[in-house]
């Protein structure tokens, strides 16, 4: 593998954190972004316009903030970055 191969195999690496309060505007960003890629469904008539109107009622980032500075030992919330932007993220609960 060349310098130049394994430099890009570097920047391209994800890795997998558990989440800070400072987290949750890229948690937020990615959580619309999915919903918005995911639900719209013209069959069912979900529109894009719909999609937003719910992102937008439920204030997304301060409610990731309130899950990741409340400490609960049932939940867990994990980021993935990549160069230390949140490319994704996982919320765990037990019970």
């Amino acid at each position: 593998m060349s310098h130049e191969q394994r430099r890009e195999k570097r920047e391209r690496m994800v890795t997998i954190v558990a989440a800070v309060p400072s987290d949750a505007q890229g948690i937020g960003d990615v959580h619309a972004k999915t919903w918005l890629a995911t639900y719209p469904n013209e069959e069912y008539g979900i529109t894009l316009t719909d999609i937003e109107a719910k992102i937008a009622s439920r204030s997304p980032v301060e409610s990731w903030r309130k899950t990741i500075e409340g400490k609960n030992e049932t939940r867990r919330l994990w980021v993935a970055k990549e160069q230390e932007k949140i490319v994704g993220f996982l919320f765990a609960k037990k019970g």
